[in-house]
């Protein structure tokens, strides 16, 4: 492996660890899916 290919290895890897906590735990779909799995809970409780 080249120095000039491992270096673009090394960058797309630290790209990918910024972008990997957005894609896996974006804001707006945590809070979305806390609201949809505690709400779910209450009508099969009361059925």
């Amino acid at each position: 492996m080249s120095d000039a290919s491992r270096g673009a290895s090394d960058t797309m890897r630290r790209c990918l660890m910024r972008r990997l906590p957005r894609l896996i735990m974006p804001t707006g779909l945590n809070r979305r899916s806390d609201k949809a799995l505690a709400s779910h809970p209450t009508p099969c409780a009361d059925a």
